[in-house]
């Protein structure tokens, strides 16, 4: 068993995948330019 701050840490990563979807979401209209912003930055954090 892993401290839930641990695990949920483990599971708080946005992947290519993730970032696939959020790009297909908002040209979509989904998730509005700041949103799609975030997920990218996120994105960009998860590969170092």
């Amino acid at each position: 068993m892993l401290p839930a701050k641990l695990n949920g840490a483990k599971s708080a990563k946005v992947g290519a995948r993730q970032l696939d979807l959020a790009r297909k979401f908002h040209r979509a209209g989904l998730p509005d330019a700041t949103g799609l912003a975030a997920v990218e930055r996120a994105a960009a954090g998860a590969k170092h």
